[in-house]
């Protein structure tokens, strides 16, 4: 099975910088421009290891993505990014999220892998019920 991680932001370039660093990681990495976009290819290509997601987008923002691709059970690990948020308002909205984290930007590209790296790492923590 092919693993498969969504990066959705509005800004082109960041979708394309996302995209470039974590394809060396091995997985296949779809890119959408908006919410409708991303619930779209979410739908053609389930199940998602991880959606990296901005927070405020034109249209469906990043929690309500978040909130519909979890409630069609297309992904249960996301990766909030966004450069709006201070540390304790993006602390409360990842309450009850899950496998879920928060990026702030600018982030350098290490600090991306390793986020990427340890929500995935969650994730196979929780199957093996540790």
């Amino acid at each position: 099975m092919t693993r498969r991680i969504l990066v959705v932001d509005d800004e082109k370039q960041i979708r394309l910088l996302i995209q470039a660093a974590i394809s060396a990681t091995g997985v296949d990495v779809l890119i959408a421009a908006d919410g409708e976009e991303a619930i779209r290819l979410a739908r053609e290509n389930s199940p998602l290891e991880l959606v990296i997601t901005d927070v405020i987008m034109p249209g469906i923002d990043g929690f309500a993505l978040a909130s519909a691709l979890s409630a069609e059970g297309h992904s249960a690990r996301f990766l909030f990014i966004s450069g709006f948020f201070d540390g304790e308002a993006s602390q409360k909205m990842l309450e009850g999220r899950g496998c879920a984290a928060f990026l702030e930007k600018p982030f350098s590209i290490p600090d991306l892998i390793r986020a990427v790296r340890s929500l995935l790492g969650q994730e196979a923590r929780l199957q093996q019920g540790a």
